[in-house]
């Protein structure tokens, strides 16, 4: 069977996707879950939206799925795989507390947060 690379056209743009979607918040709730924690709610705290923040995040996968490809494994088991690989793996990236602040910070105070 020829793999997707020999398949796909030089200079075609392929998203990788799926027919998983998730909206943000339940992304948030399932990985409390599997942090261990019984309620989602005492973990989050809501904070205003940026201007900037968009609404949904689409992702055209056609040209990928017309080559033949299909999702293989589901939402819950690979949130879990991946969840399970940067907890064994996360002494790999140092201090990440500057990458957890929001992105891009264009049009807010210097001092905001």
């Amino acid at each position: 069977m020829p793999s997707l690379f020999s398949k796909a056209k030089n200079g075609k743009v392929y998203n990788i996707g799926g027919s998983n979607e998730r909206r943000n918040i339940d992304v948030t709730k399932d990985l409390i879950g599997l942090m261990g924690h019984e309620s989602a709610d005492d973990h989050i705290t809501f904070v205003p939206d940026r201007v900037f923040n968009d609404f949904r995040y689409h992702i055209n996968s056609d040209r990928l799925f017309e080559l033949g490809w299909r999702e293989l494994v589901s939402w819950e088991i690979g949130l879990k795989r991946t969840y399970d690989w940067y907890k064994a793996n996360s002494d790999r990236f140092g201090n990440i507390d500057s990458a957890l602040v929001a992105h891009p910070r264009a049009g807010l105070d210097h001092d905001a947060v």
